[in-house]
C-alpha cells in the first residue's frame, strides 16, 4: 500500500485504548502505534482494573507519550473509552483495541482521507489474525466506501444489528468529539454511538482499505446482536432511538451556540 509523504502528517493526535487483562498482546499493539506518533501526540490508556500484568507491561515502556489512567473498579468498556476520550487533547482521536496491530501507514492514510474529504469520522477495514499472528478468515460485513454517504441506510443497518462499525477502526475530529462526550450511561456500544453521530452529521467516510490486523481470540469483547435474547434486542432498539434524540439535540445546541457566536 502506498505511503504518503510527511507533508500530510498532522500534529495533535490522541490515541485512546481501554485495556483489561491484556498482558498477552498489548505490548505489540502499543509498539505498532508509537511508531506512528510524534512528540506532540499522546497515547491515552485507561485500564479497567486489570488483574494481570497489563499495567506492569505498559509501565515498563519508556515513552513520555503514554498516559496511564487506572480505574479503581471495573467500569466496562464504554465508560473506560468515554473517560479516555474526555481526556484526549488532540485534534484527531483514534480509538484502538489492546490486542490488534496497526499497519505502519494507518495514521497517515486515515488523516489524509479525513482532511481531503472534509469528514468528521473515518472508519477503515482490517484483516483478521489469530492469537499467533496468523492471518485467518472470519465472516464479517465490511464497510464499503461507496456507502459512506448513504447515511439513512447506514443508520438502518445499525438499527437492524449489523455492527460493522468498530471503534478500533475509527478516527474522528473535534467537531464530532464535541457532540460525542460525555457518552450517556444508556449507550451500550461507544463505537455505534460515534457512528450514529458521523452519519447524522452527514460527515462520514468509509475506507475500503484494511489498515490494521484485528485479533480474534476467546477473550474478544463483542456485542453479538444475533445471539441476544429477544428482550435485550428490544431494549437495544429502544436505546437506538433514545441515542438518536440525544445526538440530534446536541447537534442543534451546537449550531445555535455557533450562530450566536459567529452569526453563521
Amino acid at each position: 500500500m502506498k505511503l504518503f509523504s510527511d507533508i500530510y502528517r498532522v500534529m495533535g493526535i490522541s490515541v485512546c485504548i481501554a485495556s483489561y487483562n491484556g498482558e498477552n498482546f498489548i505490548l505489540k499493539q502499543i509498539n505498532s502505534i508509537l511508531l506512528q506518533l510524534s512528540k506532540d501526540d499522546e497515547l491515552i490508556i485507561v485500564d479497567d482494573a486489570s488483574m494481570d500484568d497489563t499495567i506492569k507491561i505498559i509501565s515498563s515502556i519508556n515513552n513520555d507519550l503514554i498516559k496511564i489512567i487506572k480505574n479503581e473498579e471495573n467500569l466496562g468498556i464504554v465508560k473506560s473509552f468515554s473517560k479516555a476520550i474526555l481526556l484526549a487533547k488532540g485534534d484527531f482521536i483514534f480509538l484502538s483495541d489492546q490486542d490488534d496491530i496497526w499497519f505502519q501507514n494507518k495514521v497517515k492514510f486515515m488523516l489524509f482521507e479525513m482532511i481531503n474529504n472534509n469528514a468528521c469520522l473515518v472508519t477503515s477495514n482490517f484483516r483478521w489474525i489469530d492469537e499467533n499472528d496468523n492471518e485467518i478468515y472470519s465472516k464479517f460485513r465490511f464497510l464499503r466506501k461507496n456507502n459512506s454517504n448513504k447515511h439513512n441506510k447506514n443508520l438502518l443497518n445499525i438499527f437492524q444489528g449489523h455492527n460493522n462499525y468498530l471503534g478500533c477502526s475509527m478516527v474522528f475530529n473535534k467537531n464530532l468529539l464535541e457532540i460525542a462526550v460525555p457518552i450517556p450511561n444508556i449507550v451500550e456500544a461507544h463505537d455505534l454511538w460515534i457512528a450514529k453521530i458521523g452519519n447524522l452529521l452527514h460527515s462520514n467516510l468509509h475506507l475500503n482499505e484494511a489498515l490494521f490486523f484485528k485479533r480474534k481470540h476467546s477473550n474478544n469483547s463483542s456485542l453479538s446482536y444475533s445471539n441476544r435474547q429477544l428482550h435485550k434486542k428490544i431494549y437495544t432498539r429502544f436505546v437506538f432511538f433514545i441515542s438518536i434524540l440525544i445526538i440530534l439535540s446536541r447537534i442543534i445546541k451546537k449550531r445555535i451556540s455557533r450562530y450566536r457566536t459567529t452569526g453563521k
